[in-house]
């Protein structure tokens, strides 16, 4: 994986690559924030639907590709 850079990249900061570094950085948000993240692959049905309806609606559509079969 090639680093971009970018302007503001030392205000940014460095972005979590591994997947130790994602689920620490989750369980930060949800320690500290109140923040839930949760994979989509781990929901099933009317929950996947729900979230993919929440998450549309705050962040916009997911992009192609990226769509749950769920």
């Amino acid at each position: 994986m090639r680093n971009l850079r970018s302007p503001l990249g030392s205000a940014a900061g460095r972005t979590p690559l591994t997947e130790t570094e994602i689920r620490a950085m989750a369980a930060a948000a949800w320690h500290r924030l109140g923040i839930l993240v949760v994979p989509m692959d781990r929901l099933h049905g009317v929950n996947a639907l729900a979230a993919e309806g929440i998450g549309a609606a705050l962040y916009g559509p997911r992009k192609e590709g990226s769509q749950h079969g769920g």
